[in-house]
């Protein structure tokens, strides 16, 4: 059984639109504190965007975390 964590954002975008991001092998252990700092600071910076649309705030932020079990075909 493998287990994954995966932390999923939604960006709102300039245009009213919503972009999401999923950051795949995420360390379960970061403090939400510490996810809303370095999310607000990549806003901050201009980081991110589509084109000319530019992101203008973090919408939401999910941890994920899957279960994945191999299925004996044999």
């Amino acid at each position: 059984m493998a287990k994954t964590q995966e932390l999923s954002v939604k960006f709102n975008l300039a245009s009213g639109d919503v972009m999401t991001l999923t950051i795949g092998d995420f360390k379960n252990a970061l403090l939400d504190s510490d996810i809303k700092t370095s999310l607000d600071a990549m806003v901050k910076a201009g980081a991110l965007g589509i084109g000319a649309d530019a992101v203008t705030g973090v919408a939401s932020a999910q941890r994920v975390t899957t279960e994945k079990t191999d299925v004996n075909l044999a």
